[in-house]
């Protein structure tokens, strides 16, 4: 790809804010008034256990899943998740509370290759790699 001119992308930036749950006051409100933390869950019939969603938030400040996302940094911090021991945890922020929360485990694909993509990028701001020009369909 870098030989064709292609741009490559190859290390994360850092995430500051991974979504709308750890913007204190950003909320999605559905159809039917209910609010939300998180734009993943509303409308999904299996997140409805009698008749209300588990990741609603509630007026009363009782306890649901929307919490379980809103402390999800504190949970990290207090070891409840491995991104507390995970050095691309500043790139990533955590990724997805929701999935962590779901038992998933949303880490980004550079985490298990970012030795290799600093090698390479190191190699290619280093060397004398340059865009070639391709003619019709003959090989490069």
């Amino acid at each position: 790809m870098a030989k064709l001119g292609f741009p490559l992308d190859l290390i994360p930036g850092r995430v500051h804010e991974t979504c709308m749950v750890f913007k204190p006051d950003a909320e999605l409100v559905d159809a039917f008034g209910t609010r939300f933390n998180c734009s993943e869950v509303s409308y999904v019939p299996s997140y409805t256990v009698a008749g209300q969603n588990v990741y609603a938030l509630r007026n009363d400040g009782g306890s649901t899943r929307a919490t379980d996302l809103s402390t999800f940094h504190d949970r990290v911090a207090e070891g409840a998740y491995p991104c507390r021991e995970c050095q691309m945890f500043p790139v990533c922020g955590g990724a997805c509370p929701k999935a962590w929360v779901e038992g998933e485990v949303p880490c980004p694909p550079a985490k298990h290759n970012i030795g290799q993509r600093l090698i390479l990028e190191y190699v290619l701001e280093n060397s004398q790699i340059r865009a070639v020009e391709c003619l019709g369909y003959k090989p490069c």
